[in-house]
């Protein structure tokens, strides 16, 4: 308290301005990071479902078709048909083989996985072209489908892992935002606070001395309409405009006083030698 009153007034004014604008700033520095860390945080989501979603498209939906034009290419009425539906395959196996390529760059095992029911649908193929149908439909309907399975396994068990990821990514955001949210309102809490102690102190130290001032002239102006009989100082204790107003004020309401004073026993001490000469009393 004792440092308020020692402050001017232009620099308490200045420090609650202060205060506003660090409030200001503090709550925008929040806002743009909670901004950026929600990027990040729908970024990171993004990218986890964009990969989900690249795995099913271009490998798990394709490596099904290749699966059902196999299927077609064994029950394929005849040789016409069936070139058609070979072609058709191995175009989708050549586009697989780039995708896993890229895909299974860390992942030998899915690769050779893919690799194995290539070679089977080869054996396929080559009992087709020799003639052999039943061999070629057993080995579909065993060998193939088994390997296809395995294969089919395993890249859901990835997609299954990808969409966990996304999961867990999704919800450490909403945790994520209501951890920011309540830093946010902690900071607004404490920043009212201390705005509001502040503020008071000041806006209290102000309106004291007002207060003073005021009675001070009130006090003074009741004396000079003889309403009292003596002025009281006004007391400031800051040592701000205030305080330089009030003493300016105490040594005027002095001097006023005293001169009052004066008059008076002028007045008074005349009115004493006009009695004295009525009574003929001119000796005294």
């Amino acid at each position: 308290m004792n440092l308020i009153n020692n402050i001017n007034i232009k620099y308490k004014l200045g420090i609650l301005f202060l205060i506003l604008c660090l409030s200001i700033s503090i709550l925008a520095y929040k806002s743009i990071n909670i901004s950026e860390q929600n990027r990040n945080t729908l970024k990171e989501v993004h990218s986890k479902s964009q990969a989900v979603l690249e795995l099913l498209n271009r490998i798990i939906t394709p490596i099904n078709k290749v699966r059902e034009v196999t299927q077609s290419l064994v029950m394929a009425p005849n040789n016409a048909i069936r070139r058609g539906i070979e072609k058709d395959l191995n175009n989708l196996v050549n586009q697989l083989d780039i995708e896993f390529e890229l895909f299974a760059k860390d992942k030998k095992i899915i690769l050779e996985m893919w690799n194995s029911y290539k070679e089977i649908i080869k054996e396929i193929k080559k009992d087709l072209d020799e003639g052999f149908e039943e061999a070629a439909y057993i080995n579909e309907t065993t060998s193939s489908r088994e390997q296809f399975n395995l294969l089919l396994e395993a890249l859901l068990n990835i997609q299954n892992l990808s969409l966990n990821k996304s999961t867990l990514a999704y919800n450490d955001a909403v945790v994520q935002t209501k951890t920011v949210k309540i830093e946010i309102l902690t900071s607004i809490l404490i920043i009212l606070i201390i705005s509001t102690i502040i503020g008071l102190l000041i806006s209290n130290n102000i309106l004291k001395s007002i207060y003073a001032v005021q009675n001070g002239l009130n006090d003074f102006f009741d004396y000079l309409n003889h309403k009292k009989a003596d002025v009281n100082k006004i007391e400031i204790k800051s040592k701000d405009e205030f305080y330089e107003m009030a003493s300016i004020i105490n040594q005027n309401v002095s001097i006023t006083q005293n001169n009052i004073e004066q008059n008076e026993a002028l007045i008074k001490n005349a009115t004493k030698v006009l009695e004295n000469i009525e009574q003929g009393n001119l000796g005294a």
